[in-house]
């Protein structure tokens, strides 16, 4: 649907204790480097780990072959595991294929998060629109008293947030924190010492309707159990209305072409976006 869409895979503290298994591939590091391994073993196609898990050693469980961190072959076998391509990373850790972290103060923030390290993940699905689902974000006019979010709203008055938006990207600043989305696919929820990666996985990418989704969660060691449960039953919750919501949307995905007023400027980039990105018939 897009053309060559950005794809954030974790951030690098993922692989601070072994290879980091993602919904497509397995994220390696070698002396410094970030690459990504196939996740199908190329003997019989099996789907090795689960998605958020951390291993030691690359391993099938089907028939039990396995792998070094080059993707050669480190028990009794002669399949090579297949190279996915290089990760770049800048300054915030966030590990990305097809961006370019922008000169934000976003990058600097999380840049700042010396000691998080990646805790756990959740996952869901849908049978509604992903591209309504990132509309549904950018768009502030919901965020009210008695809106989608009635608890949030009461909690984080849309008065007291400040709106900042670049390539591909755009912010919510919040008193505590802030909310990141990177277009198409991508949610970043910040507080000091806590971050969040949400990912969206379309079931299919050419149809808007049916995903599944991936959250990622990192905590400093200084954060303590309450704190952490707070931000979680917020963060799910808030998530599964927005799901909500696009599930009772009917209609297909269309751009908003004119805003109401400053809190739907978000929407409009994302609807700008999109029509720059999305791959035409002629295209095709």
């Amino acid at each position: 649907m897009f053309k060559n869409p950005p794809l954030l895979l974790a951030h690098t503290a993922s692989c601070d204790n072994g290879n980091f298994v993602t919904e497509d591939y397995i994220i390696v590091k070698d002396q410094g480097q970030y690459t990504l391994k196939d996740r199908i073993c190329p003997h019989r196609a099996y789907l090795m780990h689960n998605t958020g898990d951390v291993v030691k050693q690359i391993e099938c469980k089907l028939h039990g072959f396995c792998w070094n961190q080059q993707g050669e072959p480190s028990n009794d076998h002669f399949y090579k595991l297949a190279n996915k391509g290089d990760i770049t990373h800048g300054r915030s850790g966030l590990l990305f294929q097809n961006f370019t972290e922008p000169d934000a103060e976003w990058v600097d923030i999380i840049a700042s998060e010396k000691n998080i390290r990646y805790t756990k993940s959740y996952t869901g699905r849908s049978n509604g629109s992903w591209l309504w689902l990132m509309d549904l974000n950018s768009d502030l006019l919901h965020f009210r008293q008695n809106g989608v979010h009635p608890r949030q709203s009461l909690e984080t008055p849309l008065e007291t947030l400040e709106l900042r938006q670049g390539d591909g990207w755009c912010q919510q600043i919040n008193a505590t924190g802030f909310w990141l989305f990177i277009f198409p696919f991508y949610q970043i929820d910040y507080e000091p010492g806590r971050l969040s990666i949400n990912r969206i996985i379309p079931d299919d990418i050419n149809n808007e309707y049916g995903f599944s989704w991936h959250n990622q969660i990192y905590y400093d060691d200084n954060v303590d159990s309450i704190s952490r449960s707070v931000f979680e039953e917020l963060l799910i919750s808030t998530y599964l209305e927005d799901v909500e919501v696009v599930e009772k949307t009917k209609r297909p995905f269309f751009p908003l072409k004119r805003g109401v007023n400053k809190w739907e400027n978000h929407a409009l980039h994302w609807a700008d976006w999109y029509l720059k990105n999305k791959i035409s018939n002629k295209d095709d």
